[in-house]
């Protein structure tokens, strides 16, 4: 069971990705496992807290926490991607394709939060 210091969108966009039941408790920070991800409030197996979310619920909860709203938050992920499209030209010769590896996983977790975002 991994635990950190933070709860970053990627991570919890990994689990969204994995589909496998993953969750995450905001009070230790630690992953939870057999979690749907609706579920809220559900009691953390480490810390004892009734701070355990699902997946969806925990990106709901960054967005509101950090103020982002649909249409800023798809703005961002597009100049994102931008970005990263630009480095994956800047790195476009062949010593560099773990660089173009990471690109390309950024842009793919940029898309899902997009297509996330025009679900809710």
């Amino acid at each position: 069971m991994a635990t950190d210091t933070y709860i970053s969108e990627v991570r919890i966009l990994d689990a969204a990705d994995r589909n496998d039941g993953s969750g995450f408790c905001r009070a230790c920070f630690a992953d939870a496992r057999g979690i749907e991800p609706d579920a809220r409030n559900l009691k953390c197996k480490l810390c004892g807290e009734q701070e355990v979310f699902g997946t969806d619920e925990m990106l709901q909860f960054t967005r509101r926490e950090h103020g982002v709203d649909l249409l800023v938050g798809i703005r961002i992920a597009l100049k994102e991607i931008q970005s990263q499209v630009s480095s994956i030209n800047d790195y476009s010769d062949e010593a560099h394709p773990l660089m173009q590896s990471e690109a390309l996983k950024n842009i793919y977790h940029l898309i899902k939060r997009i297509d996330h975002d025009l679900k809710r």
